[in-house]
């Protein structure tokens, strides 16, 4: 007699005493000949992050789940896009979820049993494994870009175009390398070398974050 897969062991949790099955994002149960039954999860705007820049409208990002967001300062108006964290039919297999512990969280033994919680929180933290992955190869890759870029500034600098090489290392600094001061000739302080992305009053504070930026 064949072992039952780890996928028919889930759907046998989720499954209730009157045959219904329970949703692993939502927690809903639903019935799967019900068409009509969509897998709805609301955004958290208390996630917000963003500014209203002078107008009336705060834009900026929910932190849920990414979604833009915005909203008026006096009236209860807001827009989401997409509308919702996510919208789409129920499952019960912990693999189709994104859990983010915030509006899609993993199954509670107390509201979903046992079987279920150690199912969906197996499968978030091999997502979150997965994601720290992805963060290291990205800090490596980048860091690689960087140095090529280090080297490709010190052999300018030995070739005497020293503007090129101002320009390049505002790119690796996220500064704006068409700046008409930043490639300019003159040195107004009589420095040999006028280079403004040596400035540290003048690099952005994202620089050489780890966040993806320069």
């Amino acid at each position: 007699m064949s072992k039952p897969s780890a996928s028919t062991t889930v759907e046998a949790s989720a499954r209730d005493k009157e045959g219904e099955l329970h949703c692993v994002r939502c927690h809903d149960v639903f019935d799967a000949n019900d068409k009509r039954s969509k897998c709805i999860v609301e955004h958290d705007t208390e996630t917000f992050e963003g500014s209203r820049n002078g107008t009336e409208w705060y834009t900026g990002t929910l932190g849920c789940c990414g979604a833009s967001y915005r909203f008026h300062r006096h009236y209860s108006e807001e827009r989401a896009d997409p509308k919702y964290c996510f919208e789409g039919d129920h499952t019960t297999e912990p693999s189709d979820v994104r859990y983010n512990n915030c509006t899609v969280k993993i199954c509670t033994k107390e509201g979903c049993g046992p079987d279920l919680h150690d199912a969906t929180k197996k499968e978030y933290g091999n997502q979150q494994e997965a994601k720290k992955r992805a963060r290291t190869a990205k800090k490596a890759s980048r860091e690689k870009e960087k140095a090529s870029m280090r080297a490709r500034i010190e052999e300018l600098k030995k070739e005497g175009r020293k503007r090129e090489a101002r320009r390049l290392r505002a790119a690796m600094l996220g500064m704006d390398p068409d700046d008409p001061e930043l490639n300019s000739d003159v040195d107004p302080d009589g420095c040999e070398e006028f280079d403004y992305a040596s400035d540290s009053s003048l690099v952005p504070p994202w620089a050489g974050s780890d966040d993806g930026s320069y």
